[in-house]
């Protein structure tokens, strides 16, 4: 008669056989999480269909934490939990933590050094339980993809050097703006460009005047070429009597597909920051 697996495995030792038919209740799954940016508290992320688990290369670029968390309670107090990490073509880690028994979660903080060596490649979880009886148990496993970061350069206005002050009288009616193509883009990052020109208005109030929003669709694979009307700089100045002007622009992106949603990883970089001169030319 053929011996079933289990058996044939455990043949050697049947009271260690024993030990181990009797615990193997169902280990709860991991759970992945990670920061938008290290001054955000980490949030869950979702499995996306087509994409499966990720993690945003800005999370490993900025030092944010990368986390898994496991449910320990199906497991006996005084039991140890071991995580095992590997990338594709790396070295395979481990980590391990106690469970005390009072912990709603066990937490392991997946080092910087083993998330950066891992960037643009998929990483292979696992854990296994050794309860205090000395027998051991696997838990469910868990894949992910870390992301490249996305390369997102500085804006390029027509005229005007990077962070130097906009002299609009020295601009034509109408001007240009490049938003230069950024790679490692995928559609669901969305991404669209974000114009606000601010002030301090007649009360004394800074804030935003004009706030457009461009659509970039393509940038990811060319430069995007977008009209600026002179205009949108000179106004508050000229008929809402601003002070203190200047125009802000921004690449506004997802990190991650959904489910996960744009509130948890929605994310404003700053590509320009200009101070725009009071025109001297009488009304544009």
């Amino acid at each position: 008669m053929k011996m079933p697996k289990s058996l044939v495995r455990f043949s050697g030792d049947p009271a260690r056989h024993f030990q181990l038919s009797r615990v193997r209740e169902p280990l709860s799954p991991m759970r992945l999480f990670a920061q938008r940016e290290p001054a955000f508290s980490a949030r869950e992320v979702l499995p996306a269909e087509g994409w499966g688990l990720l993690v945003p290369g800005e999370t490993v670029v900025d030092r944010g934490s990368t986390s898994i968390r496991i449910d320990p309670q199906t497991s006996p107090p005084g039991s140890t939990f071991f995580l095992h990490f590997e990338a594709d073509g790396g070295d395979r880690h481990e980590q391990s933590l106690p469970y005390i028994g009072t912990e709603p979660a066990l937490i392991f903080f997946l080092p910087q050094e083993w998330m950066s060596a891992a960037m643009a490649k998929n990483v292979t979880l696992g854990y296994e339980v050794q309860r205090p009886d000395g027998s051991r148990v696997e838990g469910p496993g868990m894949s992910f993809r870390i992301l490249p970061a996305l390369e997102i350069s500085p804006i390029q206005i027509e005229g005007v050097e990077y962070g130097e002050d906009i002299d609009t009288d020295q601009l034509p009616e109408t001007f240009n703006m490049t938003v230069e193509r950024i790679r490692n883009l995928e559609n669901f990052h969305g991404a669209r460009m974000r114009f606000i020109v601010s002030g301090v208005d007649p009360d004394g109030w800074y804030g935003p005047h004009l706030d457009y929003h461009f659509d970039l669709e393509g940038v990811g694979d060319e430069a995007q070429i977008l009209p600026v009307i002179r205009t949108w700089l000179t106004g508050p100045y000229l008929y809402y009597g601003y002070t203190d002007v200047d125009v802000a622009i921004y690449v506004r992106w997802t990190m991650l597909p959904p489910p996960n949603s744009t509130d948890n990883w929605g994310v404003h970089t700053l590509i320009g920051r200009n101070k725009v001169l009071p025109p001297q030319a009488g009304l544009a």
